[in-house]
């Protein structure tokens, strides 16, 4: 299984999460704090996310659906601006204020 289009779409990703913290109106107002933990759980994130493609190169074909439910996780609450808690099985940061 050629997983070489996966890497690069992933890496493309992986940079844009790491820029979420950018997203404007998402994060309260003592920015400085706030992200700080965003960017901590976007780093957090990637990691996770880098560590589980290696699982995808031991056995692509046990470990694709995970990952793919992974992405789509990150993708859904990206997508609500819950950039402070993107994946839950990482570490926690402060979500956004309702």
């Amino acid at each position: 299984m050629d997983l070489a289009p996966l890497a690069r779409a992933s890496r493309r990703a992986c940079a844009d999460i790491c820029r979420a913290h950018w997203m404007r109106g998402t994060t309260p107002f003592d920015r400085r704090h706030c992200g700080n933990a965003v960017r901590l759980h976007a780093g957090c994130v990637v990691l996770r996310i880098r560590w589980a493609e290696t699982s995808l190169e031991a056995d692509p074909v046990a470990n694709l659906l995970a990952h793919a439910r992974r992405w789509l996780t990150i993708a859904d609450r990206y997508m609500q601006c819950k950039i402070g808690a993107l994946l839950d099985d990482v570490e926690w940061s402060v979500p956004r204020r309702g």
